[in-house]
């Protein structure tokens, strides 16, 4: 089960990965979209990253862009279903 702060992370990475799979998101990234409903620092957004990869939700691979460190993220199968599972919790 995902703690709120999880299931916000997963939302805006659900939401940015769900036409193709995957995407490259970095941890301020994260931390400036999600800061309206909760403020996250970049130390748990990577804790979170690290427990969504944990949980089988996602895979995460560390890489660069332009000189700065990004998250290459994949829904896994699990990610992929969760706007349905979260549909069906309510």
């Amino acid at each position: 089960m995902l703690s709120k702060k999880e299931k916000i992370v997963m939302q805006y990475i659900y939401s940015n990965c769900q036409k193709k799979g995957s995407c490259l998101l970095s941890s301020s990234d994260i931390s400036s979209a999600v800061a309206e409903s909760c403020d996250l620092s970049l130390y748990e957004v990577d804790e979170i990253i690290s427990n969504l990869v944990l949980e089988n939700y996602i895979t995460a691979v560390n890489s660069d862009k332009n000189g700065r460190p990004v998250y290459c993220i994949s829904l896994n199968s699990k990610g992929a279903s969760f706007e349905r599972d979260r549909q069906n919790q309510k």
